[in-house]
């Protein structure tokens, strides 16, 4: 299996989840700080927003092993901080039945 590189994610919608989950610690801390959980939440909007922008402007699924690979663990990553930042909210995914 390919590892992943970060380097291929050059798009500018690629980019934006990047910058966006690096600010995840940061956000988490300031609305912390200032007691103000909104934050949190906006962040978590926000983050949902640039990946479905991204999703829909890239292939995720491309011949070359190291670039799928790549951004499937963007994928992963957006999905963990998702996770993550709504456990600090008491919240849980909900999951869509069909």
């Amino acid at each position: 299996m390919a590892l992943a590189n970060l380097a291929l994610l050059d798009s500018d919608q690629e980019k934006a989840v990047l910058n966006r989950l690096a600010r995840f610690p940061e956000v988490v801390e300031t609305a912390a700080r200032n007691r103000e959980p909104q934050q949190v939440a906006q962040y978590l909007l926000d983050l949902a927003g640039d990946f479905h922008t991204c999703y829909n402007a890239v292939k995720v699924m491309v011949e070359d092993d190291t670039l799928r690979n790549t951004r499937l663990a963007l994928g992963l990553a957006t999905r963990q901080v998702l996770r993550n930042g709504l456990d600090l909210m008491g919240l849980a995914p909900q999951r869509r039945c069909k």
